[in-house]
């Protein structure tokens, strides 16, 4: 269970719990079902171990490089874990009428590159994010913004057009 979120420490949907965990939460308007939002995070590639629990959908986001390049940024202008280090973590997708709320948490940095670590070495994101229960200062600025976009892309749930019956 997710402890409650203190009000005063969000900046682009990451927050920290009570219990000092760091979490992402974001909700989406949408005209999907539950089980069409079930199907596309199953036929997505981007998730594994999904599992439908009674109306509530948890998966781990797939060890994913994070493209900040595409975001604008260059290696130089972030933090070098974010440049450095891959992104995994946990989600779970509460669906209601007209909309899904999705939180992601245990996230867990794997590092790519030999330097800062050695590859495949593992830290959580809370390592860089969070100090004496709020988000860093430094966390708050473009590593928030970067991962927010990521994961806002992850789990925005659209169809692959390519996929349709005409074929």
């Amino acid at each position: 269970l997710i402890g409650k979120i203190l009000l005063n420490a969000q900046t682009n949907n990451f927050s920290v719990t009570e219990d000092g965990k760091l979490i992402w939460q974001k909700v989406y308007d949408t005209e999907s079902s539950y089980d069409e939002i079930y199907n596309l995070i199953v036929n997505n590639g981007s998730f594994s171990d999904i599992l439908d629990n009674d109306g509530v959908i948890t998966c781990s986001v797939k060890q994913t490089p994070v493209d900040f390049k595409s975001m604008g940024y260059s290696r130089g202008s972030v933090a070098i874990y974010v440049s450095t280090y891959d992104f995994t973590g946990f989600a779970t997708i509460q669906v209601k009428d007209g909309r899904y709320r999705v939180t992601v948490e245990n996230i867990v940095m794997i590092c790519n590159t030999d330097g800062l670590s050695k590859v495949g070495e593992e830290s959580t994101l809370e390592t860089w994010a969070v100090r004496g229960g709020k988000l860093t200062g430094a966390f708050s600025k473009t590593p928030s913004d970067i991962y927010n976009r990521f994961l806002t892309d992850k789990f925005t749930m659209k169809a692959k057009s390519y996929l349709d019956n005409e074929w």
